[in-house]
């Protein structure tokens, strides 16, 4: 991915994040804001730690992709704190990710168009390495205090309710995830 691409992905969740008729004077526009300059800072620091991993890069190339890996690093931490919000290094987050709210920790990989409502946690269940994440299709929804832990697949469309808790493969696309443990909704 070249920087290019980047910016564009991030002006892309600019608009989804900062509306056009957008007021400051509004907490919720605050924290939004915010929240799109961490997702954005969090973007940058992912490519500059990929620029470094590159063997063609030349030594100055390097040097200024390592500085700016670690300013970006550090701003997004900065704005992890005050938005109460903390994506892995190695998460992998697909194009217009969504936010709402705070409380939010993000170890995995998230395909393009997922939403998260707040309040919740998506990560492995506690061994500490980068394996057995989660990994959500496109257009996934997560609900408010929603957790998802494991190395489990999440299929396209499915909506995650409030407070589920989610610890198996839900292979089929566009369901209603609910309960805990989790579990198809009923079409009743």
């Amino acid at each position: 991915m070249d920087l290019k691409e980047v910016k564009e992905i991030i002006n892309e969740e600019k608009a989804l994040y900062v509306p056009f008729n957008y007021h400051f004077n509004s907490f919720i526009h605050q924290k939004r804001f915010m929240i799109w300059k961490y997702l954005s800072a969090f973007r940058m620091a992912q490519f500059y730690k990929e620029e470094l991993q590159m063997e063609s890069a030349n030594i100055l190339r390097k040097y200024y992709g390592k500085m700016m890996y670690r300013y970006y690093l550090r701003k997004r931490n900065i704005l992890g704190e005050k938005t109460n919000v903390e994506i892995a290094n190695h998460s992998k987050l697909g194009r217009r990710t969504q936010i709402w709210h705070g409380g939010v920790v993000v170890n995995a990989n998230l395909g393009d168009d997922c939403v998260i409502h707040g309040n919740n946690i998506l990560g492995n269940k506690g061994e500490g390495n980068e394996t057995g994440i989660p990994s959500l299709g496109n257009k996934v929804d997560i609900g408010v205090g929603a957790v998802i832990i494991g190395g489990i697949h999440i299929a396209d469309g499915c909506i995650i309710g409030a407070n589920a808790v989610v610890n198996k493969d839900f292979p089929n696309p566009g369901k209603v995830i609910i309960g805990i443990p989790a579990r198809e909704a009923s079409k009743n």
